[in-house]
């Protein structure tokens, strides 16, 4: 489970350090499928992946209670990534739904598992971030979400 997990963070850390360094920070995670025109896949693929490799670490932390959020974070992810195209009528519904949920089961799993305090010390963190730059709050706020999800599962594991 640990090298799917480190797989999983390697795959998103390293697009979201592609992506920012290419383009500079973007508006949302999301955002960064646009700023590769030629490489359209790429989002896609980054997100699949670390879903994928993702869920079974994830899940094998998880109490039965909460393994329900575990799951509808890491499928949400994978509609994310199957509906990347946000700025389409139909495409972007299910794009945006799907982000919300992933990052509502994602904290909602940190809290009911008991591990609020790195959740509440990432939100700050986020916070802070947004306070600074307003223009991407929500690529702060995502990234604060994810890196509460992978503290608190390696801190699990």
């Amino acid at each position: 489970m640990v090298v799917l997990l480190i797989l999983s963070l390697a795959v998103a850390a390293s697009y979201l350090a592609f992506s920012a360094g290419r383009s500079g920070i973007p508006v949302s995670i999301s955002a960064t499928h646009y700023a590769h025109p030629a490489h359209k896949w790429l989002f896609p693929a980054a997100m699949g992946v670390t879903a994928l490799t993702l869920y079974p670490a994830w899940i094998s932390v998880s109490h039965e209670p909460t393994e329900g959020l575990a799951f509808g974070a890491c499928a949400s992810l994978l509609f994310v990534a199957a509906s990347p195209c946000f700025r389409e009528d139909l495409e972007g519904k299910v794009h945006y739904t799907s982000a919300a949920v992933c990052c509502f089961c994602a904290v909602l799993w940190q809290i009911c598992e008991g591990l609020w305090d790195v959740t509440l010390w990432c939100g700050v963190i986020g916070l802070m971030l947004i306070l600074k730059d307003r223009r991407n709050w929500c690529w702060w706020m995502e990234c604060a979400v994810l890196a509460s999800v992978y503290l608190n599962l390696f801190r699990l594991i």
